[in-house]
C-alpha cells in the first residue's frame, strides 16, 4: 500500500514537472515567436526607410537633371539668338564676343544648324553676304594679329575668290567662310602657344623672374581655355613650360635660402 501511494506521488510529482516544462518550453517558443515577428518589422521598416531614401535620391537627381537641362536649353537657346543676330548683323555682338561664341564647344555642337541658317542667309543675297564675309575675316585677322600671308595657300584663295565676288553659291560661300575663320582660329593658337614658349626660354636664359608670375598667368589661362581651337598637344606643350617655370623658380628659392648671410668683419 505505502509503495502504491509512492508511486502516485512520485507520478503526480513527475507529471507537474512535465507541466512546467512544457510550459517553459511554450514560453520559450512564444518570446522566440516575438522576437521573430520583431526582427522581421524592423527588416521591413528598415527596408521601407532604405527605398523611400532611395525614391527621394532619385526624385532629387531627376528635379536636378530637369534643372540642369533647362539651363542648357536655355543656353542653347541665347546662343542660338546671339548667332541669328550676328548673322542679321543686328548690333548685338562685338568681333570679340562672336569669335569667343565661335571657338566655344557649343558652336561646334550646333555647327551643322548655325551653317543651314548662314546658307539661308547667302542664298537671300549672295553678293551681299560675300561682301560682309570679307569684311568680318579682315576683322578676324586684325583682332587675331594674323596676317593674310600666314593663311595656308588653300585659305588664301578662297580669300582672294570672296574678294573678287567670284564666288556665288551660297554653300560654297558658307564653306569658304567656315574654312578661313577655322584656319584663323588655328594660326591664332599656334602662334599665342609660340609666343608663350618664346617668353618662358627667355625667362630662363636671362633669368628674369620678374617676368615669372604674368607668364604663369597666361599659360594658365591657355590651359584651361575652353576654346575649342586649342589642341590638347598644344595644352600639354602649356602644361611642360608651366613646370619649367615651377622648377626654375623652385630651384631659386632654393639656391636663396642655402646661401650664406653675408657679416660685418
Amino acid at each position: 500500500m505505502r509503495n502504491r501511494i509512492k508511486n502516485l506521488v512520485t507520478a503526480k510529482n513527475k507529471s507537474a514537472e512535465e507541466r512546467q516544462q512544457a510550459e517553459a518550453e511554450t514560453q520559450e517558443n512564444a518570446k522566440k515567436e516575438e522576437e521573430r515577428l520583431k526582427k522581421e518589422k524592423e527588416q521591413r521598416e528598415k527596408k521601407a526607410a532604405e527605398e523611400k531614401v532611395k525614391e527621394e535620391q532619385e526624385t532629387k537627381k531627376r528635379a536636378e537633371e530637369q534643372v540642369k537641362q533647362e539651363k542648357l536649353n536655355k543656353k542653347r537657346a541665347e546662343f542660338m539668338s546671339n548667332i541669328v543676330a550676328a548673322l542679321r548683323q543686328e548690333p548685338q555682338l562685338t568681333n570679340n564676343e562672336l569669335k569667343k561664341e565661335e571657338t566655344e564647344k557649343s558652336y561646334k555642337d550646333n555647327e551643322e544648324e548655325i551653317e543651314k541658317l548662314k546658307k539661308a542667309k547667302a542664298a537671300e543675297n549672295p553678293q551681299e553676304y560675300s561682301e560682309e564675309t570679307t569684311k568680318k575675316v579682315e576683322e578676324k585677322l586684325k583682332s587675331s594679329e594674323i596676317k593674310e600671308n600666314e593663311l595656308d595657300s588653300e585659305s588664301q584663295k578662297e580669300l582672294q575668290k570672296l574678294k573678287n565676288g567670284e564666288i556665288k553659291d551660297p554653300d560654297q560661300l558658307v564653306a569658304a567662310e567656315t574654312k578661313i575663320k577655322q584656319d584663323i582660329y588655328q594660326k591664332e593658337a599656334a602662334k599665342k602657344l609660340a609666343d608663350l614658349t618664346s617668353r618662358v626660354n627667355k625667362i630662363l636664359k636671362l633669368k628674369d623672374k620678374s617676368q615669372i608670375a604674368a607668364v604663369k598667368k597666361l599659360l594658365l589661362e591657355f590651359i584651361s581655355s575652353s576654346n575649342t581651337y586649342y589642341t590638347s598637344s598644344q595644352k600639354k606643350a602649356a602644361e611642360n613650360l608651366l613646370t619649367q617655370l615651377e622648377n626654375y623658380s623652385i630651384t631659386n628659392n632654393d639656391q636663396n635660402n642655402s646661401a650664406p648671410n653675408s657679416t660685418s668683419p
